[in-house]
C-alpha cells in the first residue's frame, strides 16, 4: 500500500505554468497529504503490533509490519518530511514572495535578504524636514536633511540573528535578567534586547553594515522623509498599530513582543517596529538640541563622550509620548530590557562598464566651457 502510494505521489505530474515558487508550494501540499496517509498507515499497525507484543503472538504478519513501519521511518518519511530550518526557510522564502509582489504593485523597492538573516529594505537620496519646532526642546529646531540612499533592516535585530554572530565569536552574550529575551523559551523571533552600544556596533560590523545615523532612522521611520509624525501617518499610536504601554486588546503585557508584529505599524516600506516595542541605538552622540547640526545625514561627530542617541520609544511608554522624532540620550553601556537596534549599510556600489568613447567626442568634452558668473548686485 505504502510503495503504491509512494510511487504515486512522485509520479503526480506539476502543472507548466507555476512559479518556481509556486511549484514548491504545490510540493509541499502533496507531502503534507502523503504524510497524512502514511501516519494513519503507522498508527493502524503500531496498535496491532502492541496487541501482538501483549499476546505474545509472533507470526508472518508481525514480522511484515514491523519492517513497514521500519521502512516508513527511514525511508519514505525521510523523504518527505522536510528538516524544521528547511521549512522555515520555505516559509521565510513564501513571505518575502507575497511581500516583493505587494512592494512592486506600490512602485516600492523589494526586501533584500542578506547572508546576516537580515532582511535590507533600500531606501534611495532625498531631502526632509528633521525634527520638529515644537514638542520637546530636543527635538528642535527642525530643518531640511538631505540623506544619501542607503539600506535599513526591515527588522529590529532578533535574538536569533544576535545567536548567529555570539556563535562566530564576534558578539558577546546580551544580559539574560529579568525581562531580557536572550533566555525566553521560544524567543528567536524576538527583537534582541539588554545589549549595550558597543555590542549592538560589533554585531552591525559582524552583518556588513553599522547602526544608521540618527538622520537615516528618522528619514526611514516617516517613510523616506514624509511630512508625518508616525510610520503609518497622523494618527497617535495605540496597541494594533506599536507595541506599546497602552490598555485594550493586545496592550498592557509589559513586554516586547515578536518583530513586525503590528502589521498596521508598518512604514510605506514595510519596515517594522520604529514606534514601540524596543528603543533603539544609533550611531550619534547625544546633543541636547539640533543647533548647528549637520544638514547632510551623517553622523553629529563631536558631542558627549559618554552617551549615545536613543530613538523609537519602547513598549514602556505610552503611545502618545512618542513620535518619529522622539530621542534621548543613554550611557553607551547601559543594557535595558526596553533597547534594542536595527542595522543599516550604504547602497551597494554600481560598477561602471569601460565603454570606448569616440575621439571627436573627447575632443569636445575637454574643451572650456566655463563662463564668467554674473557680477554679484548690491544695494
Amino acid at each position: 500500500m505504502y510503495d503504491d502510494l509512494y510511487q504515486h505521489i512522485q509520479g503526480i505530474p506539476m502543472p507548466a505554468d507555476l512559479t518556481p515558487i509556486q511549484q514548491e508550494l504545490y510540493r509541499e501540499e502533496l507531502t503534507k497529504k502523503t504524510v497524512i496517509l502514511l501516519k494513519k498507515a503507522m498508527r493502524t499497525w503500531s496498535a496491532g503490533l502492541d496487541f501482538a507484543t501483549r499476546t505474545g503472538t509472533d507470526n508472518q504478519w508481525v514480522r511484515k509490519t514491523r519492517e513497514r513501519l521500519k521502512t516508513i521511518k527511514e525511508t519514505y518519511l525521510s523523504d518527505f518530511l522536510r528538516p524544521k530550518q528547511e521549512e522555515e526557510a520555505l516559509q521565510a522564502q513564501v513571505l518575502a514572495e507575497k511581500e516583493g509582489r505587494i512592494l512592486e504593485g506600490l512602485g516600492l523597492p523589494r526586501v533584500q535578504p542578506g547572508p546576516s538573516g537580515l532582511a535590507w529594505v533600500t531606501h534611495e537620496s532625498g531631502k526632509f524636514q528633521m525634527g520638529r519646532n515644537y514638542g520637546p526642546a530636543v527635538e528642535r529646531p527642525m530643518r531640511t536633511v538631505e540623506v544619501r540612499g542607503f539600506q535599513i533592516s526591515r527588522t529590529e535585530v532578533t535574538v536569533a540573528q544576535y545567536k548567529a554572530c555570539v556563535l562566530d565569536g564576534l558578539c558577546s552574550e546580551p544580559d539574560s535578567g529579568y525581562a531580557c529575551n536572550w533566555k525566553r523559551k521560544s524567543g528567536d523571533q524576538l527583537p534582541v534586547n539588554c545589549v549595550d552600544w558597543y555590542q549592538a556596533v560589533a554585531f552591525a560590523k559582524w552583518a556588513g553594515g553599522r547602526l544608521p545615523t540618527e538622520a537615516e532612522w528618522e528619514f526611514a521611520a516617516r517613510s523616506s522623509g514624509q511630512d508625518a509624525l508616525y510610520p503609518w501617518g497622523g494618527e497617535v499610536p495605540h496597541c494594533q498599530r506599536a507595541v506599546v504601554n497602552e490598555l485594550g486588546p493586545g496592550c498592557g503585557e509589559g513586554k516586547s513582543a515578536p518583530v513586525c508584529s503590528r502589521e498596521d505599524g508598518r512604514t510605506q516600506y514595510r519596515v517594522c517596529d520604529f514606534i514601540g516595542n524596543l528603543s533603539e541605538w544609533v550611531q550619534d552622540p547625544w546633543h541636547g538640541n539640533y543647533q548647528n547640526a549637520p544638514t547632510d545625514g551623517t553622523v553629529w561627530a563631536a558631542g558627549s563622550p559618554v552617551e549615545r542617541v536613543v530613538r523609537g520609544g519602547s513598549y514602556k511608554d505610552p503611545g502618545a509620548a512618542i513620535t518619529a522624532t522622539s530621542r534621548l540620550p543613554l550611557l553607551r553601556r547601559d543594557r535595558l530590557p526596553e533597547l534594542g537596534f536595527r542595522v543599516a549599510r550604504d547602497l551597494p556600489e554600481v560598477e561602471m562598464e569601460d565603454v570606448p568613447v569616440d575621439e571627436a567626442e573627447a575632443q569636445e568634452a575637454t574643451r572650456d566651457t566655463s563662463v564668467t558668473p554674473p557680477s554679484r548686485v548690491t544695494n
